[in-house]
């Protein structure tokens, strides 16, 4: 059973809980509209038209801003194609979205956010090119969901990856990378010597950019107290009858996330012996040791850059996804119906926070390797405070995009 003392929910463990937790979504009085809206409020005939996909909410005679509408729309058509595609977390009760927010949480509702947040930023960008990336996005994220628990409370948590984590703990190259990275940290810390954890990945893939970000993102995808994708190996392990090694192997990843959890960190001075992030923008002073905000991301950057999305659009989605996860706790009032508001950077919650989403940002960035006129983390930081909605609609635009 997980201990709550270092217990910090991974980017898509907390996304998850709060999109399943909203319950603006089955709300029958819709958010007033939004100050920057991309598109007119909906006609009554419009809103009429989509009443079978909006059950249960009063529409007739109302016209319902664009925006809501709008989120409402794509999440119902993704549910549609969830259902025809065997998506058995999908709905069957006539376009009800309750099972936005029910346990068995469908990947269709975050396709809806993603197409729908997508499309406000990018306007005039085609609506098609942020679907099919939002579609492809949710895909490689390979979603899966368990129990688990938490001092004595079971959470419904996902896991992400799941094939290439089930394919690269029974891989022996792997195993004996796991098993000599857990005795280099341990001695790192202790010792007190430089240990470059970019590098060393990079070192063990013999500099294959694309199985660095791999390795990196799929195994540390959660480093904190939860450590989500180890829960899951253990939960699957007789099923899929793992050997020795292999369950050595998960043995050895549960201990190296210890190492790399947070509060461990800390204790450890890690500063003082530990590089965590690759030698660029210093990285490893303008971010949070949370790790899973910056590698993910650049492995799903990576996975859309080679299925020829673009660099600019290969990068957005990755870094749009962890900024509404972060958006949650900035301005929960906010979201996800309406765009952030300007605020001031006037606490440590708040200044945490926007490291780690300039660490989503630099992920992605990274992950197409072109860091060419990227922000640093002060300019970031406040332009995105002062003006939210402009700054990710410049960001877009300004994306490098060879």
């Amino acid at each position: 059973m997980k201990s709550l003392k270092y217990f910090h929910f991974s980017i898509l463990t907390g996304f998850l809980l709060a999109v399943a937790a909203t319950s603006a979504y089955a709300s029958p009085k819709l958010p007033a509209k939004d100050p920057n809206p991309n598109q007119p409020e909906a006609s009554v005939s419009e809103v009429e038209s989509r009443r079978e996909d909006l059950t249960g909410m009063r529409l007739n005679g109302v016209a319902v801003p664009y925006e809501p509408l709008s989120y409402f729309s794509v999440t119902g058509f993704s549910q549609d194609a969830a259902r025809a595609a065997g998506d058995t977390g999908a709905s069957d009760g006539g376009g009800s979205l309750d099972f936005c927010h029910s346990d068995k949480w469908s990947s269709a509702c975050l396709t809806g956010l993603i197409i729908y947040r997508c499309g406000q930023y990018t306007f005039p960008f085609t609506p098609y090119g942020c679907a099919l990336a939002a579609a492809s996005f949710v895909g490689a994220l390979d979603m899966k969901r368990i129990d688990v628990n938490v001092d004595g409370t079971v959470f419904s948590l996902p896991v992400i990856f799941t094939s290439r984590l089930e394919k690269m703990i029974q891989d022996r190259l792997v195993q004996s990378d796991l098993q000599d990275l857990r005795g280099l940290l341990d001695y790192a810390a202790k010792s007190k010597s430089r240990f470059d954890l970019w590098e060393w990945f990079r070192a063990m893939t013999n500099g294959e950019l694309s199985k660095t970000y791999e390795r990196l993102g799929v195994l540390l995808q959660d480093t904190s107290g939860v450590e989500i994708q180890v829960e899951y190996l253990k939960q699957i392990a007789k099923a899929r009858k793992f050997s020795a090694a292999t369950m050595k192997a998960i043995d050895n990843l549960d201990q190296i996330c210890y190492q790399l959890n947070n509060e461990i960190l800390d204790k450890n001075d890690y500063r003082s012996w530990l590089r965590l992030y690759p030698m660029t923008k210093n990285l490893d002073a303008e971010l949070t040791p949370l790790i899973y905000h910056f590698y993910p991301m650049s492995f799903l950057a990576d996975r859309l850059y080679s299925l020829g999305y673009g660099s600019r659009l290969s990068t957005f989605i990755p870094f749009l996804f962890n900024t509404e996860y972060l958006n949650q706790t900035l301005q929960p009032e906010q979201w996800p119906f309406h765009h952030p508001k300007p605020f001031k950077i006037d606490s440590d919650f708040v200044k945490w926070k926007m490291r780690d989403m300039y660490g989503g940002y630099v992920g992605a960035v990274w992950g197409v390797q072109n860091m060419k006129g990227v922000k640093g983390l002060s300019d970031f930081q406040t332009t995105y405070a002062k003006e939210p909605y402009e700054t990710m609609r410049h960001l877009f635009w300004s994306m490098p995009n060879p």
